[in-house]
């Protein structure tokens, strides 16, 4: 062999290539020592030349090069040594090597076949042997596969008998005990995500070696499959599980080291369940045990999303089993020919029956037993022959007691393949109560709650007739009286709205026995009220209807043990205006009537007034003062005036009151007693009274600032009713303080009784707001608002002012005077200073000393002085000493 290796190389291309080379350079030589040209060492050119050939053609190549010259140099040598044994020359040795060099090509080529086919065959056969011995292998593998699929398919079918009779809650453990037992793993595991609860996991079966463990619920962050669920297919876990999760707690006591889960996926690609196999061992023949898994996870699916219809179906059941029996409305299915087929507790209890049977038995013929009119049966079943339902169809029916109800029904036909009718089905809703409320509705729309009375929309409803009877007789004759009461507010508020309310109830009761049968007595809103009085011959008529009203309302009420007094402002129209035209709606006859008994309030004489034009002139003349009136603080048309306040006991300056003045452009200076009423009454005392706030402490401050004033001094502002309802009333006065600098207890506020006794349940929390603020508190004109002395006492009030109606008469009437003494002891008893207002004498102001009162406030001091005059007049001390 190593022979035919050596005769092979020596047969090969490269090598005989760099032989051919190698004779190619000794040839070279001698030509070139033939013609006398120097030549190199042999050595340097045989080292050149094997370098050449073996960068050129390889190692074989270069190796056959340095094999002839190698020969060719140790010719020389021998020719050196023994010139006479080796006599050729080189040129002729060369050529004869050469010749030898072919021959032996031509001999080796030949002789070579049959050497190479015997190495071919030895070569063969190695390969054959080789080829039988993996073939061997092969096929002991084929029949191990066969084995094991035969094993496998034994076990497929094994598993398949076992499970393929066996459906619902059985199938889940018997395919865990088959798997655990075939396949020897020592826990398999079925469970479900739990429908109503994602985040948990509920165990089917649950099997270890050779028995069931108790079926469990476990949270999702808690389990295997959340930590190898993430890629939804098959897992498969070979060795040291616990070591992978450590911290799983559910598998510090468990023995297993291997895991393989499959999740169970729904058609709706919701992952349902989980099927889970765990062994104390590493995993074999993950492949066959991988088949079998994934051949029953279809049906695993298929029995676990059966489960969970069959679970969804129960609770739809018996949700609407409990929406039937327990449904606030009545549920049937009856006849055409009206006998019911069933019926739920709700309709039973509405028509009077102990329950559905009772019902069914009892209830045979609905157009007679339970209708009240028998002809809405008959419009019922049109209805459903024509549309094949209805919706909303009210009607009264006879309960089993035989009351009469209201009820509302929806219903529907449902039919046969062949569009025969098989029943009606619907609901029934006891709709009484709906019905009594609307009829209460509808009276509550036209007639007052309180006092039975026709309200505002009757009463103009009636007058319109009145007007259009009117129209068509000229003859007719009738007359609108609008009511007001006097002081009801003040008797509403001291009292309670109860005794309010019954003096109301009680009037409406006088007022209807004060006209004729037929008249039309009406509440219009509050204490407003309107008589329509028809069929009169003249206007005496009307004014003796009035004059007996009035003397009616001035005996006194009972109420509650209380007597209790009142009037009412009374204005009178006719159908006919002063200038004979007839009026053509009801509004404009109730607005002139109205505007007659504003100009009786006003008038103060307290008897009826007629309406006439003059009355509608004042009344625009009043409109246009209150347009001017809003556009007056914008222009700049107000200013404040300010009244000194005096100690008593030092005769220093206490304090001044800020006293609004309005300087109209074309009237001149407005009494505040023709705006100020009006500006609350419209609202605009709101935003004036912040003007007048801000304008007082901004003068008070520069007053300090200029020295003019101790720190002591305080000014005084009047708050009005509508302001003193308002929510942000403690914050705005607070900004209002910030923004000028002044120090809270430099501002007094004075609050009159009646806007207290008004706002009673909220005037507690401000009153102490505003005095948490260290703003001091007074009441004006105390003395005239009737309030409760129990109820005043809870009021954080540092200052009583007294009226000047009581101040006025002092030193000339005995009785006044022991009103003041009443009044400043009271103030006395409460730790209260007193204002005495309208101070004009030497004789008042030495009687309110010798009374105790601390301060005085009138013209004996000074007049009302804007801000200059105030300014020259401490300048100048030009206020009257005592």
């Amino acid at each position: 062999m190593i022979r035919y290796r050596i005769r092979q190389m020596f047969y090969q291309a490269p090598f005989w290539m760099g032989g051919l080379m190698g004779l190619l350079m000794v040839i070279s030589i001698e030509v070139a020592k033939q013609l006398g040209f120097q030549v190199p060492v042999p050595f340097l050119i045989m080292g050149l030349t094997v370098m050449l050939c073996a960068n050129l053609g390889g190692l074989k190549t270069g190796l056959s090069c340095a094999v002839v010259i190698a020969i060719y140099i140790i010719y020389l040598a021998g020719k050196q040594l023994f010139p006479n044994v080796l006599s050729p020359e080189p040129l002729q040795v060369s050529f004869i090597i050469s010749l030898i060099f072919l021959a032996a090509i031509l001999l080796g080529k030949t002789s070579d076949k049959n050497q190479a086919l015997i190495y071919r065959l030895k070569t063969t056969e190695n390969e054959l042997k080789k080829r039988l011995l993996e073939l061997a292998e092969t096929n002991a593998l084929l029949d191990q596969e066969n084995q094991e699929r035969q094993q496998a398919e034994a076990t497929l079918k094994s598993l398949l008998l076992e499970t393929s009779s066996v459906t619902g809650l059985e199938f889940f453990p018997t395919l865990a005990r088959h798997l655990g037992q075939t396949l020897g793993f020592r826990y398999v595991i079925v469970s479900e995500v739990i429908p109503d609860s994602p985040e948990r996991l509920r165990t089917l079966a649950f099997w270890e070696e050779n028995r069931f463990l108790e079926n469990q619920e476990f949270d999702w962050d808690k389990t295997l499959p959340k930590e190898v669920n993430s890629t939804r297919i098959l897992t498969l876990i070979h060795d040291q599980l616990q070591e992978r999760f450590p911290y799983l707690l559910s598998l510090v006591d468990v023995p297993v080291v291997s895991y393989i889960g499959l999740p169970i996926i729904s058609r709706s690609e919701q992952i349902i369940g989980y099927l889970c196999l765990l062994h104390d061992q590493p995993i074999k023949n993950e492949s066959r045990i991988q088949s079998l898994i994934h051949i029953f996870a279809g049906r695993i699916v298929a029995e676990l999303e059966r489960k969970q219809a069959e679970a969804a179906q129960k609770k739809a059941e018996a949700k609407y089993r409990s929406i039937f029996e327990n449904a606030i409305e009545g549920i049937f299915q009856s006849t055409p020919d009206g006998r019911y087929l069933s019926a739920n507790p709700a309709l039973a209890r509405i028509y009077g029956y102990h329950s559905p049977e009772e019902l069914i038995q009892n209830l045979t013929n609905i157009s007679e037993q339970l209708y009240v009119n028998p002809k809405q049966r008959q419009e019922f079943c049109q209805s459903m022959a024509e549309q094949g339902k209805i919706s909303g169809f009210e009607y009264q029916i006879y309960r089993q007691d035989g009351q009469i109800i209201w009820i509302s029904e929806n219903s529907r036909a449902v039919y046969d393949q062949d569009g025969n009718t098989l029943y009606y089905e619907g609901t029934v809703e006891d709709i009484t109560q709906r019905k009594i409320a609307e009829e209460k509705l509808l009276y509550n729309a036209f007639y007052d709650e309180l006092t039975s009375l026709p309200n505002r929309a009757l009463f103009i409803n009636r007058l319109q007739q009145s007007l259009a009877h009117a129209q068509r007789r000229s003859d007719t004759l009738f007359a609108v009286l609008y009511l007001d009461l006097d002081r009801f507010k003040v008797i509403n508020d001291s009292l309670g709205h109860a005794v309010g309310n019954q003096l109301l109830v009680d009037l409406s009761q006088r007022l209807i026995n004060s006209v004729r049968d037929g008249d039309t007595v009406a509440r219009l809103n509050g204490d407003e009220f309107a008589v329509l009085v028809e069929d009169i011959q003249d206007v005496q008529d009307a004014t003796q209807i009035a004059e007996r009203i009035s003397m009616t309302l001035a005996q006194p009420f009972q109420l509650e043990q209380q007597e209790v007094f009142t009037s009412a402002s009374i204005g009178i129209t006719f159908n006919f205006q002063s200038t004979g035209r007839l009026y053509e709606s009801a509004e404009e006859l109730l607005r002139d009537a109205d505007t007659a008994m504003r100009h009786a309030k006003y008038s103060g004489q307290g008897c009826p007034q007629l309406f006439d034009q003059r009355m509608q002139k004042n009344f625009r003349g009043r409109l246009q003062l209150e347009m001017d009136l809003r556009r007056a603080i914008e222009r700049q048309e107000l200013l404040l005036n300010y009244q000194l306040i005096v100690s008593l006991s030092t005769e220093e300056i206490a304090g001044f009151e800020a006293l609004v003045r309005w300087n109209h452009p074309q009237r001149g200076l407005v009494s505040p007693v023709q705006f100020i009423p009006l500006a609350e009454e419209t609202g605009l005392i709101v935003p004036i009274g912040e003007w007048v706030l801000r304008t007082a402490c901004q003068q008070m401050r520069q007053w300090q600032l200029e020295h003019l004033i101790n720190s002591n001094v305080t000014m005084s502002v009047n708050v009005a009713g509508r302001q003193f309802a308002q929510l942000k009333l403690v914050n705005m006065i607070h900004e209002i303080l910030l923004e000028t600098g002044l120090d809270a207890k430099n501002l007094r506020l004075e609050i009159t009784e009646g806007v207290i006794m008004e706002h009673f349940e909220t005037a507690t929390t401000q009153l102490q707001q505003l005095r948490d603020l260290g703003i001091q508190l007074s009441i004006d004109d105390f003395g005239t608002g009737y309030s409760s002395l129990s109820r005043l006492q809870q009021f954080p009030i540092d200052i009583l002012k007294i009226d000047r109606s009581f101040v006025s008469p002092l030193g000339n009437q005995v009785e006044n005077r022991e009103i003041v003494e009443t009044i400043i002891n009271l103030a006395v008893n409460l730790k209260m200073s007193v204002v005495a207002e309208g101070v004009e004498t030497l004789e008042q102001i030495l009687e309110l000393k010798q009374l105790g009162c601390h301060y005085g406030q009138g013209y004996f001091f000074s007049r009302p002085l804007d801000s200059e005059g105030i300014k020259q007049l401490i300048l100048n001390r030009q206020f009257k000493a005592l």
